[in-house]
């Protein structure tokens, strides 16, 4: 757990990023989830927090659920990208491979920090 004043810090540096920055996404959401440490994090809560903390950088919407999936066209052999919308949790679980897992515990879905 980060001290208030390392919170303060990293809330300040955080601010002051692109919105399209993976990188600052994932901090942010490590941010969020840390609140809760070895506890996790309901996903469900995830955006209400996250606009608590940065109101003016908000969480992604619904409709902004998109993900990208590459696949060899079979026609033409050539790779093509499909974007998908999905959930948020295949939205969580495809932005943040190799930050953040997730779990089910008694009926509700944690992220948790790696």
């Amino acid at each position: 757990r980060l001290e208030d004043d390392d919170d303060d810090k990293l809330s300040s540096f955080l601010s002051t990023q692109d919105d399209g920055d993976d990188d600052c996404f994932n901090a942010r959401l490590l941010t969020v989830i840390s609140d809760y440490g070895d506890k996790g994090f309901p996903i469900s809560n995830i955006s209400k927090r996250w606009n608590q903390i940065w109101p003016h950088k908000p969480f992604p919407l619904p409709h902004n659920y998109v993900i990208d999936i590459h696949v060899v066209c079979n026609q033409t052999k050539e790779l093509i990208t499909i974007r998908k919308k999905v959930n948020l949790l295949k939205f969580l679980k495809w932005k943040c491979t190799g930050i953040v897992k997730f779990r089910k515990v008694d009926g509700v879905m944690l992220a948790y920090k790696i």
